[in-house]
């Protein structure tokens, strides 16, 4: 959170106020199906294995609490969510097994950072352990070099050193999972380690109870929770 604004994770973290949803419906849903994806995946990590209808209800219950309820767009909103759901929980069923793994931790040079993916499994084939990002939005060029993906690597690499480990990106529009490939060129392993640096440089504001109104992008702001008592 600190990342995406200082201010955003003071009001969240450090004060635990309760944020007030004002924006529009497409992030509500993106993070209804995100919740119900975790409760998912949490079910299956413990022996379970839910049923597709089982899904269905959690979403529901999710929707109720947290969904853009009343919108103009709603049903079509839920409707995509549901396809979302089913991709989800099919990605990768046929060739993976649980890992028994919820979180991993990275160290970096001044923090330890606990990091929880969207989904940890392991190859049937070679038992590689699998660190996935579940993506909701359109496949994009750069989507590879989003910065919790080398987060990802480093804790997953830390944490299970003798385990070969392989980042994927999932996306849930089309079903479709690409692999994230390790750093091998020199350009290559600087932007990782400059991804790894914006960690180490929000762990050091955190620290120093620095908290600007520094929003990441003017996006943050738009579906913001805490917009109302932001100085912004």
């Amino acid at each position: 959170t600190y990342l995406r604004c200082p201010r955003q994770y003071h009001y969240a973290q450090s004060l635990k106020l309760p944020g007030a949803f004002g924006g529009d419906g497409y992030p509500q849903f993106h993070a209804c199906v995100r919740r119900t994806l975790h409760w998912l995946e949490d079910a299956r990590e413990s022996g379970q294995m839910p049923t597709a209808a089982e899904a269905e209800a959690q979403l529901e219950s999710v929707w109720a609490e947290h969904g853009p309820v009343g919108h103009l767009h709603e049903a079509k909103y839920k409707d995509s969510a549901l396809g979302m759901l089913r991709a989800g929980g099919a990605l990768g069923a046929e060739t993976e097994q649980r890992a028994g793994i919820k979180s991993l931790r990275a160290t970096l040079s001044n923090c330890h950072v606990h990091v929880r993916p969207d989904a940890i499994r392991r190859d049937t084939e070679d038992g590689t352990l699998i660190v996935a990002r579940h993506l909701t939005g359109r496949p994009g060029d750069n989507d590879h070099t989003d910065k919790k993906l080398a987060l990802y690597r480093r804790a997953a690499c830390q944490t299970h050193p003798n385990t070969p480990v392989r980042v994927e990106l999932r996306y849930l529009s089309d079903s479709t999972i690409r692999a994230v490939a390790p750093p091998e060129k020199k350009q290559e392993i600087k932007w990782e380690a400059d991804r790894l640096a914006k960690y180490e440089k929000a762990a050091h504001g955190i620290q120093l109870g620095m908290f600007p109104a520094r929003p990441e992008s003017a996006d943050e702001c738009r579906t913001c929770a805490y917009s109302l008592i932001c100085p912004l």
